[in-house]
């Protein structure tokens, strides 16, 4: 099975960074993607460059791909997409201990969005959940742990 959630990123590093540290996923695959085809397909610029890098963890699923554009301009969209609008968030991860992630979050340059303990809905109690946004790519995860 292959589920991955593409990022667009303005800093490729911080987020992989970010991903490593507080979610164990290495680096599978490290290009940068450029061919004509290529971005017809995927309705970049004919002539743009974006350096790609697939992430993936322990798990088939939640492989993380992260684009960073070379040589063209991406509107940032993010704000539009946060609360109060609609919400935004890249992907959810299990984590061992929301405070761990949290730290290793911090560690990593991100930012804490919200704090919820899911003990209200009685197929989650006993839950925390963390939403971070992701340094240099925008995107907010949410981490979810049993309760520290």
């Amino acid at each position: 099975p292959v589920v991955t959630t593409a990022n667009c990123v303005s800093d490729l590093t911080l987020a992989r960074t970010f991903y490593q540290q507080v979610l164990g996923m290495n680096v599978v695959l490290d290009e940068t993607l450029g061919k004509p085809e290529t971005n017809r397909f995927l309705a970049r610029p004919v002539d743009a460059r974006t350096h790609t890098m697939f992430l993936a963890g322990r798990h088939v699923f939640g492989k993380i791909s992260l684009n960073e554009p070379q040589n063209y301009p991406v509107p940032e969209r993010v704000e539009r997409a946060f609360a109060p609008a609609v919400g935004y968030l890249a992907q959810g991860f299990v984590v061992e201990s929301i405070s761990s992630a949290e730290q290793a979050s911090a560690r990593a340059g991100a930012t804490n969005v919200l704090r919820l303990d899911l003990g209200s809905l009685p197929e989650l109690e006993g839950l925390l959940a963390l939403q971070v946004r992701v340094p240099g790519s925008g995107a907010n995860v949410l981490l979810v742990a049993p309760r520290d």
